[in-house]
């Protein structure tokens, strides 16, 4: 059943592995050019403390955005190209696969901390409802996000032994 789907849609699911990989490099250089234009930002900020503080409140949401977005991104590619072509060996971004995904689940809990602390500092004092409003959605977006994240990260870990051992029976 699952070779024949892969069978029908081989060029399908081909075409798929070849636009997730280009786009996913279009991420990771985004990525690293946001690194870039970051550091320069935040160097360039050094002696005004209050420019500073807003400068890297909106860091580390952009660079893990698009560089980790792009990684997982490229490790789908390489999943689909495994699954389509029987003689495609796991490579290391397939092989860790599940460690990116805590990873990202990592970096996301902690741009989402790095946001409710941004959101307390700013509002706090002036507005405390609306405070308290906003770092619970917020902390529920986050909390969320990265339960699915840690979630797939199981179901990756799993997934792939399970993989291998039906290609070797076959």
């Amino acid at each position: 059943m699952r070779n024949q789907f892969i069978q029908e849609n081989r060029g399908f699911l081909t075409g798929m592995s070849r636009t997730i990989r280009v786009v996913s490099l279009v991420l990771v250089i985004l990525g690293v050019l946001w690194a870039g234009a970051k550091s320069m930002a935040l160097i360039t900020r050094v002696g005004d403390w209050n420019a500073l503080r807003e400068e890297w409140a909106n860091t580390p949401s952009g660079i893990f955005l698009y560089l980790l977005l792009g990684i997982i991104g490229l490790g789908l590619s390489h999943f689909l190209k495994y699954m389509c072509d029987p003689e495609y060996r796991p490579t290391w971004i397939l092989r860790h696969g599940d460690k990116l995904l805590y990873i990202y689940a990592a970096f996301v809990g902690l741009q989402g901390l790095i946001d409710v602390g941004y959101i307390l500092y700013r509002n706090a004092s002036v507005h405390l409802a609306y405070s308290l409003i906003a770092v619970a959605a917020d902390l529920v977006f986050v909390v969320g996000a990265v339960l699915v994240l840690a979630g797939l990260a199981q179901v990756y870990k799993r997934l792939l032994p399970m993989i291998d051992e039906a290609r070797a029976l076959v």
